[in-house]
């Protein structure tokens, strides 16, 4: 509803059509800067060296012939859904830098190798392991949480090829975990939209 008043153009509108406009106006102006500062996160999303997968696997890339399918899935792998599955490689070296890990898992999805998990005992290598990937990707971003069962250390570097997770709770065995950011970022988009069950 409009009309005119006076001299000139001049719009009136009832005031909850008054009240839509200004509410449109201030989330616009408020969604303009959170945009803004979305991109710029993005723009920043990378860290030194980002690994294009692990060791001699590559991100995407099939299961080699000789490797071996794991029937069951380990504990606190949350991995094997429909179109997923793991494998270990016979021939791994079970030693990174100085540290000794217990098992190195390889994560397919689809058929594409999209992440690894490592799995470890104690202090000794956690900071092993720590030394390892500071040294060649930066000094990540550290986070520490007190929990019953012992604080977590978190280590983790986030990129636009690959995220790393380094974490170690108390006496409970710690994890290393490296993904395919793009592989893993559309499986997970494939499992909220109920495709991968």
């Amino acid at each position: 509803m409009r009309r005119l008043v006076g001299k000139g153009d001049v719009r009136r509108f009832p005031p909850d059509e008054r009240q839509s406009r200004t509410n449109k106006g201030r989330s616009m102006r408020r969604s303009i800067p959170l945009l803004v500062l979305a991109l710029m996160a993005l723009s920043v999303l990378a860290f030194d060296n980002e690994p294009t997968g692990f060791r001699a696997m590559k991100w995407g890339a099939g299961v080699p012939p000789d490797w071996q399918k794991v029937s069951k899935r380990p504990k606190g792998i949350a991995f094997g859904r429909t179109n997923e599955e793991i494998y270990v490689n016979p021939k791994d070296d079970l030693k990174i830098g100085d540290a000794k890990v217990d098992s190195i898992y390889y994560g397919f999805w689809k058929g594409k190798f999209c992440c690894v998990w490592i799995s470890f005992q104690g202090l000794p290598n956690f900071n092993a392991l720590r030394d390892v990937y500071v040294a060649e990707y930066g000094p990540g971003k550290v986070q520490r949480n007190t929990n019953p069962g012992g604080d977590l250390i978190s280590i983790s570097w986030r990129g636009k090829t690959a995220n790393v997770t380094l974490e170690k709770s108390g006496a409970s065995p710690g994890s290393l975990v490296v993904q395919s950011a793009s592989l893993w970022e559309q499986r997970t988009a494939e499992i909220v939209s109920g495709m991968g069950s």
